[in-house]
């Protein structure tokens, strides 16, 4: 993998991040605020002491989420292998 392409500022948490990334600079602005908005949500009612433990909740979360999505891609892939088989099987049978 080459070097990347793009280089971007943001803002999560309230600290600056620069972001090296091959992907387009609204992927990274998306991710970042998601990042952020997730930060937020789990750092209600925590103290400012206590960011590292927001960061990690705000981790677990995510990471959740991600299993979640990849666990429904898997159904649905299996799903689709099995109409595909299923196609094929009856256009074995119209062809003979």
């Amino acid at each position: 993998m080459g070097e990347p392409l793009n280089r971007l500022k943001v803002t999560i948490a309230g600290e600056e991040f620069v972001i090296r990334s091959d992907q387009d600079e609204q992927a990274i602005v998306r991710v970042s605020e998601y990042v952020d908005n997730k930060l937020k949500e789990v750092s209600q009612g925590i103290s400012v002491s206590e960011k590292y433990r927001s960061a990690i909740l705000s981790a677990l979360n995510i990471a959740g989420e991600l299993f979640e999505e990849r666990r429904k891609n898997e159904e649905a892939s299996l799903k689709l292998d099995q109409f595909m088989n299923r196609a094929k099987d009856l256009a074995d049978r119209v062809n003979f």
